[in-house]
């Protein structure tokens, strides 16, 4: 993406809501405004992570430092390269909290509604860079996030390709989705309760498929 991680007691937070005149009935004002009163909300989970062929399961805890956020409970890799890379890579993901909020980041001004429903409101944006890796191929892709109506909390996310494109010279993108569903935490924010990416393209004349999916059930 160790040894167990020790049981903790977690912090609560609340969170404090702030709208301007005109901006109530706007989901996407309100969640702009949201400010978490405790920057450290941490909790522990228990993380599925399935790509192909290779499934893992691990308990994490992201009050932990760097490296020792996440416990491999199960694993079926048998390449420790492999092994050490995901693992690495989940202990990075954890330390993000996982909290759905961060994706508002790469909203800009551009979202427009796209659909509401009696609980939710669905906005269209051109993705915007964050300073993360993947910000080089947010040009080329299309965003959406829906908002709970009432508590103006993240309840979905998605990024997808409307057409092929390249990454750098070598690789041809032919279709990439992120999709994002989010879960509320006792604090009221909201993580990423299920992660999906899907990719499919071409790299040095050879074509590629590459799926994965991280759910996480919160237990404290």
């Amino acid at each position: 993406m160790t040894i167990p991680i020790p049981t903790r007691t977690l912090c609560a937070a609340v969170l404090v809501v702030t709208t301007s005149a005109g901006a109530s009935d706007d989901p996407l004002s309100r969640a702009r405004a949201l400010k978490p009163v405790i920057a450290a909300q941490h909790h522990e989970f228990e993380l599925t992570y399935m790509a192909d062929a290779v499934r893992m399961t691990a308990r994490v805890d992201t009050a932990q430092p760097e490296g020792g956020r996440v416990a491999v409970k199960t694993s079926n890799l048998d390449d420790q390269g492999d092994y050490e890379r995901i693992v690495e890579e989940m202990d990075r993901a954890a330390g993000r909290g996982y909290w759905c909020d961060e994706m508002l980041k790469g909203v800009g001004d551009d979202a427009k509604v796209l659909s509401r429903t009696a609980d939710s409101v669905t906005y269209t944006f051109a993705p915007q860079p964050t300073g993360a890796r993947n910000d080089a191929v947010l040009e080329h892709l299309e965003g959406e996030i829906s908002l709970d109506a009432e508590t103006a909390q993240v309840v979905g996310y998605r990024l997808t390709a409307p057409k092929p494109f390249r990454q750098a010279l070598v690789a041809k993108i032919n279709t990439f989705e992120m999709v994002m569903a989010c879960a509320p935490a006792p604090n009221g924010r909201t993580f990423a309760s299920n992660f999906e990416m899907t990719l499919q393209g071409s790299a040095a004349f050879r074509k590629f498929s590459q799926a994965f999916t991280r759910s996480l059930r919160l237990v404290k």
